[in-house]
């Protein structure tokens, strides 16, 4: 099922895009700085030159690299996701349940994991979520991102 984004939801996405946009020029700074850093030491350890055209090289590619797979695929989806305005709704079941760094993560049948935080607070207060219980997700359909989740029937073995 689909329905149209919120106001609330696409200002979330927006900041989602200034996050990315943020990371990939803190990315390209880090790299440059490295590249600039390992080209001196090289140059002050006397390495031939050819030697320090493919350090250059190297790093160049992998800031490239960097920055695309970190910051610009999601970049790229999330505006995907912005333009087309539309959140998908599904219904799924928790299979396990995961507790790292005080936050408990709920990993679903359909492969999302969804934390606490994305759980509507007040269906958090009156249930909490166990293995086996079916939730409705609202989730982005390019990047994926669990917009809310809400518990709809109470535990069943």
């Amino acid at each position: 099922m689909e329905e149209n984004l919120t106001e609330e939801e696409i200002l979330f996405l927006k900041e989602g895009v200034q996050f990315y946009e943020s990371t990939k020029i803190k990315i390209f700074k880090i790299s440059a700085f490295s590249i600039t850093v390992f080209t001196l030491l090289m140059v002050v350890l006397k390495k031939p030159l050819d030697m320090i055209l493919i350090v250059i090289s190297i790093g160049c590619l992998l800031a490239i690299y960097l920055c695309f797979t970190v910051s610009m695929v999601p970049l790229i989806r999330t505006k995907k996701d912005i333009r087309g305005g539309i959140k998908l709704i599904r219904q799924t079941t928790i299979q396990k349940t995961k507790i790292s760094e005080g936050q408990t993560n709920y990993i679903l049948n359909n492969g999302f994991k969804v934390a606490d935080i994305d759980f509507e607070e007040e269906n958090l207060k009156s249930n909490v979520p166990k293995i086996g219980q079916t939730l409705l997700i609202k989730y982005t359909p390019h990047q994926k991102m669990v917009l809310s989740a809400k518990i709809i029937d109470e535990y069943s073995t």
